[in-house]
């Protein structure tokens, strides 16, 4: 899924607990964009998102990435 201008949600740091999931409210007036700056989702607009993710393992974290996904607006 990555590729193309990437944006990031860098204040989201946070634990899943002992449920393993994840949710997050966001601002479609404040989208990241590329470079730092960020934009406003038009209707009909499909952006498409995808959270990376330290797993334990025994022996240390490890990073992963979940699958991608794609979210049309209206």
């Amino acid at each position: 899924c990555r590729g193309g201008g990437i944006g990031r949600f860098q204040l989201f740091i946070t634990s899943t607990g002992s449920s393993g999931t994840i949710s997050r409210n966001i601002d479609v007036d404040a989208i990241p964009g590329p470079g730092g700056s960020t934009f406003a989702v038009l209707s009909g607009e499909r952006l498409f998102f995808q959270w990376w993710h330290r797993d334990s393992a025994p022996g240390g974290a490890t990073i992963n990435y979940t699958n991608g996904l794609q979210v049309r607006f209206q």
